[in-house]
């Protein structure tokens, strides 16, 4: 169901701004009052919708991507013969999931600022990822948005 269909909107125009701008001040159109949040809730779904329809979120491709990330990390791990980064990968990658090492990377060096104990799998990860991530860069080169 098309919720603009009955308004008198030049989609296009608030498309351009929204790309432009990167969001879009809808917040000072309402007050504070429950009527008007609730019905900023509204037209924040109905503007999600919509441009969701013209430019989608599309989640399988992000996914896609980090799974291209992590097999590029295992081919160059193989090809160098790095079988302990290959393994300490494809454990951590299993334990929980992750959208690809990059995301692995982040999480163990939170992990590691707030003082947590790293296992053996998370250390020799974290010490060969920026490597390995410098010879992942030249083959791939994707943009997550």
């Amino acid at each position: 169901e098309d919720n603009f269909s009955e308004l008198d909107v030049d989609k296009n125009a608030l498309f351009r701004n929204l790309t432009q701008n990167g969001y879009l001040a809808v917040r000072g159109l309402f007050t504070d009052s429950a009527k008007d949040k609730k019905d900023l809730a509204d037209v924040l779904n109905i503007l999600s919708a919509w441009i969701s329809e013209m430019r989608p979120s599309n989640y399988a491709a992000t996914e896609a991507m980090g799974l291209d990330q992590f097999e590029m990390h295992l081919y160059v791990s193989a090809q160098l013969g790095d079988y302990e980064y290959s393994d300490a990968l494809q454990l951590l990658r299993h334990k929980a999931f992750y959208m690809g090492p990059a995301d692995i990377y982040e999480i163990i060096s939170k992990k590691e600022k707030a003082g947590l104990g790293l296992n053996k799998d998370e250390k020799l990860f974290k010490k060969h990822y920026p490597n390995y991530q410098r010879l992942v860069d030249v083959k791939l080169r994707h943009i997550y948005h």
